[in-house]
């Protein structure tokens, strides 16, 4: 039989009384609101004293809600979308470091590109005639190479095809002209020095003198090469015949027993990297720069020491040279008319200038892309710079 409890003298009774042996009367229910009449549940211990406990009326199950009001929306209240620009953003070559964009210190005071519907230029290197003419070598064709000449206010006079590939140049260097107008191109891949005349015709340069991933060439007052010669680590000079007349250089790890190289380990894990100012001026670690002056010195980027040397014309070690400033992997080299020395550094990212008596005299850095392949400088004393990032090359001149 259904019972209840009697909420004052807690009295269990039946279910249809209406009071409790005490006489307490039980409350009525009210029709639609749940009671709590039947349930063992202790009201006085359901929330705080004195609180008025209302009943909530049980929810229709049967009806169902009301659907939402969708609102239109007018084409005026949609939020606008944001313009695209057409134009890319301006290259700023800066004086700056990683982290720390210093103000421009230089101007771009012209850039030689080619004539509508030529391909696209893609610069590798830039060598500056007597007659200040800019010869470019160029990689924009998949097929063949392109030595393109330009006039001093950026007009292009000619362009030349170069065999690429298998029966021509594969991996090229650096570039230089030779006292007879013909172009000589150093070729890491094919291990020599290509002579190029102006019909694009290759010839060999210094066959009897074995070379080992040439990355740079360059030519003194006399008409004498002199290579860059990377992978051997040395510098190699032959005379106008492509005879050997001297070579400056050997690796800088010759071969060792597995004791010195351990020894070696153990060494430079308690003290560190052997510091550049200590190895030997004839050791090289992959030089891939050479220039010279009006008095036939050379000058050797020792890419992997961070250093540069100078060499008189004999091949006599001269001393280091660019001083003053921390050098990152030097690529490129060039002396002024005024004997000024110009080093490319960091993939040609920077470009530092040594007055002739070797004092540093400033540093510009550009943005990545910009620089990169071997630059010239002029008797004034502006960089032409063979810029693939802007197809084209950017004549710069620092700001006094």
């Amino acid at each position: 039989m259904p019972t209840k409890i009697c909420p004052v003298c807690k009295a269990e009774v039946d279910a249809n009384a209406p009071t409790c042996p005490q006489g307490h009367e039980f409350p009525k229910s009210t029709t639609g609101t749940p009671s709590l009449s039947g349930a063992n549940i202790d009201i006085g211990r359901i929330g705080a004293a004195g609180q008025d406990f209302r009943p909530v009326s049980a929810p229709d199950l049967n009806r169902l809600p009301d659907e939402p009001v969708i609102k239109p929306i007018s084409v005026g209240e949609l939020p606008s979308r944001p313009a695209l620009t057409e134009t890319l953003p301006k290259v700023s070559l800066a004086t700056a470091s990683a982290n720390a964009p210093r103000p421009v210190d230089y101007e771009i005071v012209g850039e030689f590109r080619l004539p509508e519907g030529e391909p696209v230029l893609a610069p590798l290197a830039v060598q500056l005639g007597a007659d200040e003419t800019a010869h470019v070598f160029d990689a924009g064709r998949s097929d063949v190479f392109r030595w393109i000449c330009f006039s001093s206010d950026g007009t292009m006079i000619r362009s030349v095809t170069i065999a690429r590939g298998a029966d021509g140049v594969k991996a090229p260097g650096g570039i230089v002209l030779d006292g007879n107008g013909r172009l000589l191109v150093a070729d890491l891949s094919a291990n020599c020095v290509w002579r190029c005349e102006t019909n694009g015709a290759l010839t060999r340069v210094g066959t009897s003198e074995p070379l080992s991933g040439p990355l740079d060439v360059c030519v003194d007052q006399s008409g004498n090469v002199i290579v860059a010669d990377a992978i051997a680590c040395r510098i190699v000079k032959l005379n106008p015949d492509g005879a050997r007349l001297f070579a400056f250089g050997s690796p800088d790890q010759p071969a060792r027993s597995a004791d010195e190289e351990e020894e070696e380990e153990e060494e430079e894990e308690t003290e560190g990297s052997t510091p550049t100012s200590t190895v030997a001026p004839d050791r090289l670690a992959n030089p891939s720069a050479v220039t010279t002056d009006p008095v036939d010195n050379i000058y050797v980027a020792d890419t992997n020491h961070h250093r540069v040397l100078k060499l008189d014309a004999t091949g006599a070690f001269g001393g280091l040279v660019a001083q003053g400033i921390e050098l990152l992997f030097p690529s490129s080299l060039k002396i002024s008319a005024t004997g000024d020395l110009y080093v490319a550094d960091l993939d040609g990212s920077r470009v530092h200038k040594f007055g002739a008596d070797g004092k540093h005299i400033f540093s510009l850095t550009f943005e990545s892309g910009v620089a990169g392949g071997k630059f010239d400088v002029d008797k004034f004393g502006n960089i032409f710079l063979a810029s693939k990032a802007n197809q084209a090359i950017l004549k710069v001149r620092h700001k006094e």
